[in-house]
């Protein structure tokens, strides 16, 4: 699966989808390139922008997201063996537009 620069192999798709299974918040996955006016590798990076679900009111999701990201893409490290850089989709996401155009829906929970 390639979405613009980035390309994932039939078992690191499996592995992620296994993993956003497990991560009860987690509602949405996509994939995306390199977003604009970032630094850093390409090619053997994954980019994924995540939709996070809560119970709670207001911005809970969102704070679950800022508190667990970094958990998170230590997991998908873990499991994928490549570095993983996970990004909040939603519009508060300074690259939401660009997230929403070029990213690739590869996992739903609905």
């Amino acid at each position: 699966m390639t979405a613009l620069n980035v390309e994932l192999s039939a078992r690191e798709l499996a592995e992620i989808i296994q993993w956003a299974k497990e991560t009860t918040w987690i509602s949405e996955i996509r994939l995306y390139g390199k977003p604009p006016r970032t630094r850093g590798p390409v090619k053997s990076e994954i980019g994924l922008a995540v939709t996070v679900t809560s119970d709670g009111k207001g911005d809970a999701a969102f704070g679950l997201f800022c508190s667990l990201a970094d958990r998170w893409q230590k997991q998908l490290r873990e499991t994928t063996n490549r570095h993983v850089s996970v990004w909040w989709f939603g519009p508060e996401s300074p690259i939401y537009e660009y997230l929403r155009a070029d990213g690739v829906l590869i996992w739903s929970r609905t």
